[in-house]
């Protein structure tokens, strides 16, 4: 079914050579043919071949049957005459081989046999022969027999060459004809007019889920479903008619199931019987394309987006609902019409026609602009212009889409008024707030949050959270987050330090809030920051208030009771050193009793001194803190230069930072004593030798002091108790309560005291001190005691201390004072209602009946007396209330000196 009529084609091609008539016989005799002459008669083969080659032949003589196949096989002729009769092999059986050897089978052979031999001139032609010459020869009737087969031979063997070149072409055609069939991507069929399948290629197979076997057992009526036998006819006649015929069908595969496909039909074998190929395409793609695009269009024609589709002459072609009811027209008015006599030729000009045209020249033109409809109010329209093409990609169109925004546009105006007021009360916000990154870099930060830590903005950004917390802190910080990036929490809050550009550590209440995107994925944290350093310096301050506080209960009870001890032995040695003023010896052992009594006396003075925080700046000077902090280096010079060296332990001290301040109101002698204490406690930590630095600088009202040390450091924990009474690492060198002092001298000052410290790196504390204005001299000059005459007073003496009442009546009687003693705050009271006295000294602590009782009884009089109090509390009166008066208190132990001398100015005054 493949070939082609090769009998029709090789009887065109011998037309042609018939057209060409002499001209190809002149062609195939112009051309001298090559003979081998066969002849056991040497006459004979001298006499042929003389004719021969006089004529322009080339010839070879052989004069056997075997020595001729020998020679033909080695080199063809184009044309032998053979003898018949011939010794061994006979000119028969020679021919006879010959035909039977393909390769000399077409070699023409022309007998020569005698006159009167008509016996064989049948077997001559039998034997393959195509003529014979008869003896005697004549030369005009060889050469017109060998020139006449010499062509033929030479025709024949063109014609066969032509048969072979068509053939090959064929087979050629053939094989690539097969190739595409089977490689084609759609199905192939081939059937003949009744619909019986001849041949299927292999994607129909695939398609339909058969073998080719299979295939080629049905009928096309069992494949194609809806087509009926006759249907199938009449297709086929239609295209034997020369028709090009393209339906679509469904084709039904061997599990039942169909599928689309569109076929085309055409006439494949015109001679009978006549074929049909049938091309079958699976267009199920096809299909869900044309079912999208027809949604595409429903969707189009429900949008609510307005469109619309211009060819290059803005005229329109297609139009949405939405674009229809915007301009309040139907689709036959807008169809065909332009664009200016819809929309109005200026709006046209101004606005579409420029953005048109940029379109067309292949660009995307987007903008949004208020836009005032036929059938609406103004609105704020998303107008978007793009161009559309033809198959070969050329710009044919173009289209526009315009969205109704307005709610959004509105929505936007509103977050940004929402936003700039975000951003004002960000920027002006007094808490501090911040955004980090999931890498802890600061993403943003508000005005506050810079001021309080002393950079600008850009120098925050360029930090991580991690570099401007205190480490411990830090690995707080990182840990809580760890636990919002894994959604554990989404939210914490807590208390941390901050490090200040200037170095200072600032205490924070931070909340802190996670962001996720809307997959759950951590983005960043939001955290609001409360400066809580005077918050946490007051509950510390409070704390430590409060235990020195209690420690000062207990301390003030025991001080006063050996003041009471000491104000006995020192009113017994005052008495003694009076009766034996002439006795040397004595006198001096009552001295070193009395500085002993004195030492006591500083001893209770100091276990009181430390437990007061509250600010008291009575016997306050105005005082240059740098002066007191050289002071306080003089004093302890020796330590840290000549008996250090002469351990072989060099310390350096850094005084370069040691800078001008204004004045502070302070005790000197306390505030120098904190400095010696912190220089002592510097060196205990540099055993071996180190650096101790000093630094004084001015705040807005504050002066600081700072002392560094590159000691040992302290531990979380004991930095935290350095300040707490009795509290010391030196084991039995040290009494704890050096700096428990410190921080009450310098609280007592209305300042601050701060210790930063890490174990290894030494220890920083810094000092903070109200500047003043005032200018108080610390300078009194003590007036010389004088021996004057005392005036006689009527003194009444109130104390449960027996021994006190019996010192003071002794030493007051000496003084020519009339003297009453009483042990009870009870009897006292009772006495002033019989008695008047001109003073009263009393005691403040009794049981009972107390001191502050018989005050307020001795106010109340007629006719009050002066009132001293005599007391072994180191307190300043309680302050003795607004309604109680008291002319002067003498602590305990007292000097008589001065008790009297204070007896003798309120008397005076």
């Amino acid at each position: 079914m493949y070939s082609l009529d090769l009998a029709g084609q090789i009887k065109n091609d011998l037309g042609l050579l018939q057209y060409g008539g002499k001209r190809v016989t002149e062609t195939l005799e112009s051309v001298k043919g090559y003979i081998l002459i066969v002849d056991d008669n040497p006459g004979n083969l001298k006499l042929l071949t003389k004719i021969l080659t006089e004529n322009g032949f080339r010839t070879r003589a052989s004069d056997s049957g075997k020595h001729a196949l020998k020679s033909i096989k080695q080199d063809p002729p184009e044309l032998i005459l053979f003898d018949v009769k011939m010794p061994e092999i006979d000119g028969y059986e020679v021919c006879r081989q010959l035909k039977a050897n393909p390769l000399s089978a077409n070699i023409p052979v022309i007998f020569i046999r005698a006159l009167k031999d008509e016996e064989n001139k049948v077997k001559c032609f039998e034997m393959g022969g195509v003529d014979y010459i008869t003896k005697p020869f004549q030369s005009e009737e060889i050469l017109a027999r060998v020139r006449t087969h010499v062509s033929m031979g030479r025709m024949q063997h063109h014609l066969e060459e032509i048969v072979h070149e068509r053939t090959s072409k064929l087979q050629t055609e053939r094989k690539r004809f097969q190739k595409l069939f089977e490689l084609a991507s759609d199905g192939f069929f081939i059937h003949d007019f009744d619909g019986t399948i001849i041949d299927v290629n292999r994607q129909a197979c695939k398609s339909l889920g058969y073998t080719r076997e299979e295939v080629l057992h049905l009928k096309v009526s069992e494949i194609e479903t809806g087509v009926s036998h006759e249907q199938i006819i009449d297709l086929c006649n239609r295209a034997d008619k020369g028709q090009h015929i393209i339906i679509e069908g469904q084709h039904r595969r061997k599990d039942g199931s169909v599928f689309p496909v569109e076929i085309s039909l055409g006439l494949f074998q015109e001679q009978e019987p006549k074929l049909i190929l049938a091309i079958a395409r699976n267009i199920t793609e096809r299909k869900k394309a044309e079912e999208k695009l027809r949604q595409y269009g429903y969707v189009i024609s429900c949008s609510a987006d307005m469109m619309a589709f211009m060819d290059r002459r803005f005229i329109y072609i297609a139009a949405n609902q939405a674009y229809l009811a915007a301009f309040n027209i139907s689709r036959e008015d807008l169809i065909g019409h332009t664009t200016s006599e819809v929309i109005g030729k200026d709006f046209f000009e101004k606005v579409v026609k420029k953005n048109a045209e940029y379109c067309l020249a292949g660009n995307v033109v987007n903008y949004q602009e208020w836009v005032e409809f036929p059938a609406y109010e103004k609105r704020y329209m998303d107008i978007t212009y793009s161009s559309y093409t033809d198959e070969s990609n050329k710009i044919k169109g173009f289209v526009v889409n315009a969205r109704n925004i307005t709610e959004h546009k509105k929505m936007e105006e509103s977050l940004r008024k929402s936003e700039k007021n975000f951003r004002s009360i960000f920027e002006n916000n007094s808490i501090s707030i911040v955004s980090t990154d999931d890498n802890y870099r600061l993403l943003f930060v508000n005005p506050a949050f810079c001021k309080l830590l002393g950079y600008s903005a850009e120098e925050l950004r360029q930090l991580g959270m991690p570099d401007i917390t205190l480490p411990e802190d830090a690995e707080r910080s990182i840990e809580l987050i760890g636990k919002m990036k894994r959604r554990e929490i989404e939210q914490f809050t807590t208390e941390k330090r901050y490090r200040r550009k200037d170095g200072i550590i600032v205490f924070a209440k931070v909340s802190v809030r996670a962001i996720y995107d809307e997959a759950g994925k951590y983005l960043q944290s939001v955290a609001t920051i409360e400066d809580i350093t005077e918050k946490r310096k007051m509950e510390e301050a409070i704390l430590q208030s409060e235990k020195l506080k209690s420690l000062g209960t207990i301390t003030a009870g025991i001080a006063h009771d050996f003041n009471n001890i000491l104000a006995i032995i020192s009113g017994k040695v005052q008495l003694l050193e009076m009766d034996y003023k002439s006795n040397k010896e004595l006198s001096d052992q009552l001295s070193i009793i009395m500085r002993a009594i004195d030492d006591g006396t500083e001893i209770s003075h100091r276990m009181l001194k430390f437990t007061k925080t509250k600010k008291n700046t009575t016997g306050f000077v105005s005082y240059d803190i740098k002066d007191l902090l050289i002071d306080s280096l003089n004093f302890t010079m020796p330590r840290w230069k000549s008996m250090a060296q002469a351990k072989g332990i060099n310390y350096h001290i850094d005084k370069e930072n040691i800078k001008d301040v204004p004045a502070v109101l302070c005790n000197p002698t306390e505030v120098r004593e904190v400095f010696i204490n912190i220089i002592n406690n510097a060196l205990d930590a540099m055993p071996e030798g180190g650096s101790i630095s000093f630094s004084t600088w001015k705040g807005d009202d504050t002066a600081f002091a700072e002392i560094t040390d590159t000691g040992e450091g302290m531990s979380e924990d004991v930095k935290k108790r350095v300040f707490d009474p009795y509290f010391t690492t030196k084991e039995a060198e040290g009494t704890g309560l050096g700096m428990s002092m410190a921080y009450g001298i310098i609280t007592s000052h209305g300042g601050e005291i701060e210790v930063e410290s890490k174990v290894g790196k030494g220890s920083t504390f810094k000092l903070q001190f109200p500047i003043t204005t005032k200018k108080v001299c610390a300078i009194v000059t003590p007036e010389p005691e004088q021996e004057t005459k005392n005036k006689s007073l009527r003194i009444m003496v109130v104390d449960d201390e027996v021994a006190i009442c019996y010192i003071l009546d002794k030493v007051l009687s000496r003084y020519g004072h009339r003297v009453k003693t009483i042990d009870n705050g009870a009897d006292a009271i009772e006495l002033t209602k019989t008695e008047s006295f001109d003073l009263v000294l009393c005691d403040l602590a009794m049981p009972e009946v107390s001191g502050y009782d018989v005050i307020e009884v001795l106010n109340r009089l007629e006719k009050s007396p002066k009132i001293g109090i005599i007391t072994g509390w180191g307190e300043k009166l309680k302050p003795l209330e607004e309604r109680l008066k008291v002319d002067f208190i003498v602590k305990k132990p007292f000097k008589f000196s001065a008790l009297k001398r204070q007896i003798k100015e309120t008397f005076e005054v």
